[in-house]
């Protein structure tokens, strides 16, 4: 036998210990598993993990609104975080987003949704992009559908400067929570956030159409931007723009 023969049979002598080493680890393993799925909690089960109480989510949640689906069907959606922190804003914190007293939420916040009628929701899983939550100021809102082809609109708004602040749009299709992108008019995507001012934000127009507005310091006017909403794509459509000196909505 050749020094290299000699070699390739250790090799496959460690190769065979290896293999099965492994197999005894896989079938350690393997039993573990069992007798810790043995003794999981009644009900824990990949379903209970998704599903919640209908009155457990709403003791839970920080904000709730209720929302009607593309199909007009009503909801309820209700937003908490299991790992929430409470804090006053002190003299030394105060920013744009928040003033002197004002109570801020802080967690990794989901999204409960429950039918109307029902007992039990589902946690979505939807990232909602939301940390904080000022109850001082209440700024997210729902944008009542027209009755007719545009549902009930969710946005998330977290305060971005003293005048904008940041939005995140989200719609209910198939029993779904579904976030929105903002794009251009031809479908390409600009991202989640859009802008909009804290207070009177936005509001519906005919024709699928939402219309937002806020004051832009740079060109220290007001700016309206209008979006319609193309629900198979999930996207607000960038459809126009007009900067004025003044507050009031323009004519569309």
């Amino acid at each position: 036998m050749n020094i290299y023969s000699h070699l390739e049979e250790k090799k496959d002598k460690r190769k065979n210990r290896f293999r099965g080493g492994v197999g005894r680890l896989a079938g350690l393993l393997l039993v573990l598993l069992l007798l810790g799925t043995a003794v999981l909690p009644a009900g824990r089960s990949e379903a209970a993990e998704t599903e919640i109480d209908a009155a457990k989510a709403k003791s839970i949640s920080r904000l709730s609104f209720p929302i009607r689906d593309d199909k007009k069907h009503l909801y309820r959606i209700y937003i908490f975080a299991s790992d929430e922190k409470k804090s006053v804003t002190t003299q030394d914190d105060a920013w744009a987003g928040a003033s002197p007293g004002d109570v801020i939420y802080s967690g990794s916040y989901r999204a409960a949704l429950v039918k109307n009628g029902r007992k039990t929701g589902v946690v979505q899983k939807v990232n909602l992009n939301l940390r904080t939550i000022n109850t001082t100021r209440n700024e997210s809102f729902r944008l009542q559908g027209d009755g007719k082809s545009r549902p009930d609109l969710l946005f998330l708004s977290q305060a971005a400067a003293s005048n904008v602040n940041e939005i995140y749009g989200f719609v209910i299709t198939g029993g779904t929570l579904h976030s929105l992108d903002f794009a251009s008019e031809t479908g390409v995507s600009r991202g989640r956030d859009g802008y909009a001012a804290p207070k009177e934000a936005m509001r519906g127009l005919s024709g699928n159409r939402i219309q937002t507005r806020f004051y832009n310091n740079a060109t220290w006017n007001y700016s309206f931007d209008t979006y319609k909403l193309d629900i198979k794509s999930l996207q607000l459509r960038h459809v126009g723009s007009v900067s004025r000196p003044d507050y009031e909505w323009p004519n569309v």
